[in-house]
């Protein structure tokens, strides 16, 4: 039944947007001069029957007239909320990409992702599942625990254990999580209201945002099309932190091969010429023992 009245509303507004706002100069034009035409008939006919009839067309026409202004004005405030909700999510998109492109290393990028949805909703606790490859599980970021704006510790246990993997039964939006049932099967009271993000890299899942809120609290639709538009810039700076990190434990693990050759060059040859020197030295003593002897 919502559904159907959901059609139909859409098929409403579809009518009144292709018949009536685009030709709203025509209708209003039209319904002016037969209003017009209308006072000048009534003035022009004698008082009967028939003026009393051409009065009341006047007075419904006039309504009618005003009906569709409202709905002429009720459609320009409509598309009035659509742009500045565009520009305000153009602008969150900016900012948030102007910031995560400034960040290059890990935990500041953590921080930042951290930070970010308390400027959409002050009540939310964050939470960052980061895919791992090697375990095929989503796993928290090690830098999670030492963050103040993050999820604590105790409230992961409310993180249903099917999101810590890989699956396809997801949506692929923010999407509401349902409370896990408790022992009686009933749905426990008092739990905090669960979102879940997920961050796509093409056409693979690489993190999960959850978005933790106050029992009753909820994310407003405006809210959710903000996450739901920035989850692209926040996947975008996750791969583009790990590649950073990937490198950056690659040249730390260049640099200490290089040290830990150079260190056992530097004994070998120090160790070497050590040895050299003893072999003469012992060389040396036997020989003026044995010239001791022989005198």
């Amino acid at each position: 039944m919502r559904g159907f009245q959901e059609n139909q509303t859409t098929k409403i507004s579809s009518w009144i947007e292709d018949k009536l706002v685009r030709r709203r100069f025509w209708v209003i034009g039209l319904l002016s001069v037969l209003f017009v035409v209308l006072e000048i008939v009534e003035e022009l006919v004698p008082y009967s029957r028939t003026r009393h009839q051409i009065e009341i067309l006047s007075i419904l026409l006039f309504f009618l007239l005003l009906f569709i202004i409202w709905i002429l004005l009720e459609h320009v405030l409509k598309i009035t909320r659509v742009k500045n909700h565009a520009l305000k999510i153009l602008q969150i998109k900016h900012d948030l990409s102007t910031r995560l492109a400034f960040t290059t290393e890990w935990d500041e990028m953590v921080t930042a992702l951290y930070e970010f949805p308390r400027t959409i909703n002050p009540l939310i606790a964050p939470s960052l599942l980061v895919y791992n490859p090697q375990s095929a599980k989503f796993e928290v970021s090690s830098e999670q625990q030492y963050n103040e704006q993050a999820l604590p510790a105790s409230s992961y246990s409310f993180i249903p254990a099917v999101y810590y993997t890989k699956t396809s039964d997801h949506p692929t939006t923010l999407h509401a999580i349902e409370s896990p049932p408790n022992e009686t099967g009933n749905s426990q009271a008092n739990m905090p209201t669960m979102y879940c993000l997920p961050l796509f890299w093409g056409e693979s899942l690489i993190a999960r945002m959850f978005l933790i809120l106050p029992s009753e609290a909820n994310l407003s639709e405006e809210q959710k099309d903000i996450f739901n538009y920035v989850a692209s810039d926040i996947a975008i700076a996750l791969v583009s932190a790990q590649r950073q990190q990937q490198q950056f434990t690659q040249l730390v693990s260049q640099a200490k091969d290089t040290e830990r050759l150079s260190i056992s060059r530097d004994l070998h040859d120090t160790l070497g010429q050590n040895l050299a020197y003893l072999h003469m030295k012992l060389d040396q003593m036997a020989r003026d023992a044995d010239k001791t002897n022989a005198s």
